[in-house]
């Protein structure tokens, strides 16, 4: 009896030791579930929460005008091609047997999605893309509280559109928290986001973002606004005039790769580079090593052009004079070479690069107009402004919505000059406001180069850019 109380009294504290064992493991579980399952964070590290798309790719026997997709693509591909600092963002998933999916994506990013065949190499692993009517991309608003939408079934078609249906479509706006206007908005701008669809621009076999490979294309969008504008409202506290239309300069592509294997491949810097380039099905060629002469390709003038590396990206630059009012489109194809020998080379090949199609593209697209107000001795204190929309003949007052669907996460800046070197400049994030359409910002905030204060009768000149969600970095120069 001795001894079977001892065992009794020793299976109760193991009991007792496995019960307290296996709350610990619940525990910690609850904790590493709360962890992962209980936010979503996006490529700026925001807590935007998750949006997720679901549908199906059919994979019945079609019609011939019909692609049988869902036999080949193995994975839909997703990107998000305005994260608020550096590369673009990708995520994949499977798809399942029968053609279904269910991709979870960021609120407040836009994101295009491509069913892919990963056993295929370079863009042919592209089998489609998605559409939703002008929309080329899946925009949730980071405001929007039910997180998920359903596309359908999608069929391939034999322009490679995996198009939502038409009876689908309203729906599918609406679970996003767009407007009908917002989303015909962004629809005639976001097929410049397309640039990123190829999964393998390096054309290995390997999928860019299994590899670690980070490259970006951004397109810089000069203009001029106004004529003495300065010395007439800007110094005078003034409101900047409404009613002229943008100059255009001219456009400038330039390339930048972030990844550490592609940056060590070029240590020779600085790199020579090439940019070659199809248009509307023809190939042009505009091989920019050593300077090329691209007369021939436009009607007068070189672009100028330059490489370098800052320490967190090698870039890669061109600029179109401005008589190019159509930058070439079709495919870009990158090669940097170390040093001064031409191989071995690095390729990026940017697929289905639609770029705008002539200078009147600053149309709905915004701008911060600034008034600089000063203390009594004239020192500039803080700067009021108001976001504006270009509608062709001059700018009216932007909406919330607008101006989500243009900048997204994106920034923007105003920065101006006193004398030749003194420059200045303040930030606007409208994504952490909720959208606002006005503001003050106090000049303290801002960022200068010099000591002391500045003065507004000093202001030599003015600018004010941001970048779009799409990729394009718009600046205005105030004269």
């Amino acid at each position: 009896a001795f001894y079977l109380g001892i065992g009794k009294t020793i299976r109760m504290k193991v009991k007792k030791i496995l019960l307290l064992f296996l709350l610990l493991v619940a525990s910690v579980l609850i904790l590493l579930g709360c962890g992962t399952t209980s936010k979503n964070t996006s490529p700026s590290g925001e807590n935007t929460g998750s949006f997720n798309i679901t549908g199906i790719l059919s994979g019945a026997m079609a019609p011939s005008s019909i692609v049988n997709a869902a036999e080949s693509a193995n994975y839909v591909y997703a990107v998000n091609t305005c994260p608020e600092y550096g590369s673009v963002w990708r995520k994949k998933v499977l798809l399942n047997p029968d053609g279904s999916f269910e991709i979870s994506l960021t609120k407040g990013d836009p994101w295009i999605l491509a069913f892919i065949d990963t056993n295929e190499t370079g863009a042919a692993m592209i089998k489609g893309i998605f559409k939703a009517e002008s929309l080329d991309c899946i925009a949730p608003k980071a405001a929007v509280i039910d997180g998920k939408a359903s596309i359908g079934t999608l069929n391939i078609d034999v322009s490679g559109n995996a198009e939502i249906s038409s009876e689908n479509y309203d729906t599918f706006i609406g679970n996003l928290g767009m407007l009908d206007a917002e989303a015909t908005m962004l629809g005639q701008m976001d097929d410049l986001m397309l640039r990123y669809i190829n999964p393998d621009m390096n054309n290995n076999g390997v999928l860019d973002m299994d590899e670690g490979t980070h490259v970006n294309i951004t397109f810089w969008s000069e203009f001029n606004y106004g004529n003495n504008l300065l010395t007439a409202n800007v110094r005078a506290g003034q409101p900047i005039p409404t009613n002229q239309t943008p100059t255009f300069r001219g456009v400038h592509p330039q390339l930048r790769v972030f990844d550490d294997s592609s940056k060590s491949h070029l240590s020779g810097l600085p790199p020579k580079w090439s940019l070659t380039w199809t248009e509307q099905g023809s190939f042009v060629a505009a091989d920019m090593y050593e300077a090329t002469d691209l007369s021939a390709t436009f009607v007068s003038g070189n672009p100028g052009h330059w490489v370098s590396y800052d320490g967190e990206a090698v870039s890669a630059k061109i600029e179109f004079p401005s008589h190019v009012t159509k930058v070439p489109e079709g495919t870009y194809t990158y090669r940097l070479y170390n040093g001064l020998v031409r191989a071995p080379a690095l390729t990026f090949e940017f697929t289905n690069v639609k770029t705008p199609a002539d200078a009147s593209y600053p149309t709905n697209f915004v701008f911060p107009f600034p008034v600089f107000n000063v203390d009594s001795s004239g020192n500039i204190t803080s700067i009021d402004y108001t976001w504006k929309k270009y509608n062709g003949t001059g700018f009216v007052n932007a909406t919330s919505g607008e101006l989500e669907m243009i900048l997204g996460k994106k920034s923007a800046s105003i920065k101006w000059y006193e004398g030749l070197n003194k420059s200045c400049y303040i930030m606007i994030k409208p994504h952490e406001q909720n959208f606002p359409l006005t503001g003050t910002i106090p000049v303290s905030a801002g960022y200068k180069d010099f000591d002391g204060p500045t003065a507004r009768d000093n202001i030599t000149k003015l600018t004010i850019a941001f970048e779009t969600r799409m990729g394009m970095l718009m600046n205005m120069s105030i004269d």
